[in-house]
C-alpha cells in the first residue's frame, strides 16, 4: 500500500504509475489524480501543446505514427467499422437534414454533381448502360420496387442497390442512407434477394 501526496488515500502499488527515478519505483500521485493533473494541464496550454504536435513532434515521427497507426487500424478495424455504423444509424436524421441544408444552400455543390457524373460517365460508360438497361425494365414492370428499405424497413427514398453490376435484374432496396452506408463500407449489406424480380 502507499498514500497518495494529492488525494491523500492509501492505495495499492498498482494504483501508482512506475517511475524509476523514485525509490520505490512508484510515482509520488495515484493514477487517478495524475491523470486528472494532465487532464488540467492539457486544457491550460492547449494551444501550445496542439501547435507543437503539428510543427514539431508529427514532422519528426511523422513514419512512426503511420506505422502506429496502421497497425491500430488492423487491428480493431472490425470494432471501429461497427462503432461508425452504430453512430450512421443512431444519427441518420441529423446526417440527412445536415445534407440536404448544405445541397439546398450551395447550388455550386449542384454544378460539381453534374460534372463529376459526365466524368464518370466516360469513364465507364458500360455502367451508364446498365443502369439504362436497369431502368427500362423498371418501367416495363420486370423488377418489382419496393416501398421500403429491405435493411431499415423506411419509406423514404428508396434506391435500388446492385450487389453485381453484371446482372441488372439482381437489385436490393434500400433507403438513401442505407444506400450510401453500404457503399461507404459502414454495414455489410445483408443476404436479402429480391425474390420478387424476374
Amino acid at each position: 500500500m502507499k498514500k497518495c501526496v494529492t488525494c491523500k488515500k492509501e492505495k495499492p502499488l498498482e494504483e501508482f504509475y512506475n517511475d524509476k527515478r523514485a525509490k520505490d519505483g512508484k510515482t509520488f500521485d495515484c493514477k487517478e489524480c495524475r491523470r486528472a493533473a494532465n487532464k488540467k494541464t492539457h486544457e491550460k496550454h492547449k494551444e501550445k501543446i496542439n501547435a507543437y504536435r503539428r510543427e514539431v513532434y508529427y514532422k519528426e515521427n511523422k513514419e512512426t505514427i503511420n506505422e502506429r497507426n496502421r497497425q491500430n487500424y488492423e487491428k480493431n478495424r472490425e470494432r471501429d467499422l461497427q462503432k461508425s455504423a452504430e453512430w450512421y444509424y443512431e444519427n441518420r436524421d441529423i446526417i440527412s437534414q445536415k445534407r440536404k441544408e448544405k445541397w439546398d444552400s450551395n447550388p455550386e455543390l449542384k454544378e460539381k454533381a453534374k460534372v463529376r457524373r459526365r466524368e464518370y460517365d466516360k469513364k465507364d460508360p458500360w455502367k451508364r448502360k446498365f443502369y439504362n438497361k436497369y431502368r427500362l425494365a423498371v418501367a416495363q414492370g420486370k423488377i418489382k420496387v419496393m416501398d421500403k428499405c429491405q435493411l431499415c424497413g423506411s419509406k423514404e427514398n428508396i434506391e435500388g442497390h446492385h450487389p453485381d453490376y453484371k446482372d441488372p435484374y439482381n437489385v436490393t432496396w434500400l433507403c438513401r442512407l442505407c444506400h450510401r452506408g453500404i457503399h461507404s463500407k459502414r454495414m455489410g449489406l445483408h443476404p436479402i434477394s429480391n425474390k420478387n424480380n424476374s
